[in-house]
């Protein structure tokens, strides 16, 4: 007969099952930790793969068939504007400050009325049509009217006013004539189109939406550097049109820059009469600095 002593000691069994049955627990343990591990990992990776799609969902979305069209269906529509607002100017050689109202008819007639922001009254007159410029100085203690056949220089009476950095500031682009072969997606954040040859786009637009508005218009060089660059911003619905009521020009190569802001009293597609942008030259000098 045995000796009871000799026996092995009783199995555990509140977690083993019966004596003689396999041990689970360590399975058990093991197969759950795989499990929660399982269902963290795929819920992160349900989290990220959600993230990229929904990061990349605008992305996939953009056309430039789209864009485009929205771009010349706004910019397009606007043959006329008239507004009222601040304009400052700043260079390395000059600070100024002047209250103004525009008018802007297309394709490149052009009239800014100055005020002194200080005294409140009238400062220049500044009328262009097709490249020819006209500044009335009315309170000038010398010659009150100068002639520019060619264009207005970027002086101190108007710096940075002339008839295409206004249509850029305000209605860039000419849509109607585009190709869509010359434009091209360039980048989805912020959605950025390249205009022109491939090699050397003349012009990189950021734009913001649907609907769709410039945010950013770089014009460049031939070495893809840009000459001047507008912002705009605070976009108002103006009778079913887009309208910024802040503009910023930069000009790289003077260092210079000119904010429009306050643009209020915004009216689009006006009538607006020859008379209203008529250039009478000084008889005696067809052409005065």
């Amino acid at each position: 007969m045995k000796n009871p002593e000799s026996r092995p000691p009783p199995r555990n069994e509140s977690f083993n099952g019966a004596p003689g049955a396999p041990r689970i627990a360590p399975v058990l343990s093991r197969a759950f930790l795989g499990f929660c591990v399982f269902c963290l990992v795929g819920l992160g990776c349900a989290r990220r793969d959600e993230g990229l799609a929904r990061d990349a969902l605008p992305a996939l979305r953009i056309s430039v068939d789209e864009v485009v069209e929205g771009l010349a269906t706004n910019y397009g529509a606007i043959k006329s504007f008239h507004f009222s607002g601040t304009f400052v100017f700043f260079s390395p050689e000059l600070r100024k400050r002047w209250d103004g109202t525009v008018d802007f008819r297309r394709p490149a007639d052009f009239r800014v009325v100055g005020r002194d922001a200080k005294f409140n009254v009238k400062a220049f007159v500044l009328i262009c049509r097709d490249k020819a410029c006209l500044i009335e100085l009315p309170r000038s203690k010398g010659e009150k009217r100068h002639y520019y056949p060619e264009g207005m220089p970027l002086d101190d009476v108007a710096p940075g006013m002339s008839p295409e950095i206004v249509q850029e500031m305000f209605s860039p682009g000419s849509w109607d004539s585009l190709s869509l072969g010359d434009v091209r997606l360039t980048g989805v954040e912020p959605v950025t189109l390249d205009i022109g040859p491939r090699r050397r786009p003349r012009q990189r637009i950021e734009v913001q939406g649907p609907p769709w508005v410039i945010a950013r218009n770089d014009l460049l060089d031939k070495q893809g550097r840009p000459t001047l660059t507008v912002t705009m911003n605070d976009y108002a619905d103006v009778d079913g049109v887009l309208f910024p009521r802040r503009v910023q020009v930069e000009f790289p190569d003077e260092g210079a820059t000119l904010t429009v802001s306050r643009i209020r009293n915004i009216r689009v597609n006006l009538e607006m009469e020859d008379a209203l942008f008529e250039l009478e030259p000084p008889e005696d000098d067809a052409s005065s600095d």
